[in-house]
């Protein structure tokens, strides 16, 4: 099963509209949201992503927990974002994750989560949600595999 839009925009659109009571709580849920996205990546895991999810999870504690702190901006939050899922896509590439079949980049930063900060106050929740799902698939699959042998094809990510 290729990655997976749809689950992922359902499950960010419903921690939007009812997040959970703790940074920890909303972090764990957005990250296992984005672990049932790339599920069925392909040609990359050959597990389930779990290593990543916790290092996704760690990240978007610190980066939630950070969001609301007094004085904190939408570009200030859109790194903080951006570092988060740079991190979780780096860790899907290394094993056991991936397939040993191919040499694995992972998509370029940034994911382009600037934009959407700056416009986010002419959002509704479920829209800004809607939104940066599809921004971390559009990203996702800009990610690229190589098979080490031939005739070496190239595939994104998918």
């Amino acid at each position: 099963m290729p990655l997976d839009l749809a689950t992922l925009n359902a499950d960010l659109v419903e921690l939007a509209t009812n997040p959970t009571d703790s940074f920890a709580g909303q972090a764990a849920a957005w990250a296992g949201a984005n672990e049932n996205h790339v599920k069925g990546i392909i040609p990359i895991l050959v597990d389930e992503g779990a290593a990543a999810t916790v290092v996704l999870e760690a990240q978007l504690v610190t980066a939630f927990t950070a969001m609301a702190e007094e004085g904190a901006t939408p570009a200030g939050n859109a790194v903080l974002l951006e570092a988060a899922f740079v991190q979780y896509a780096a860790q899907l590439i290394i094993p056991p994750n991936r397939d040993p079949l191919y040499t694995h980049v992972v998509p370029p930063a940034p994911v382009g989560f600037a934009p959407l900060f700056a416009a986010g106050a002419s959002q509704t929740i479920e829209e800004f949600a809607t939104s940066f799902s599809s921004l971390i698939d559009i990203w996702m699959k800009t990610g690229t595999s190589t098979l080490i042998a031939p005739p070496f094809t190239v595939v994104n990510w998918s």
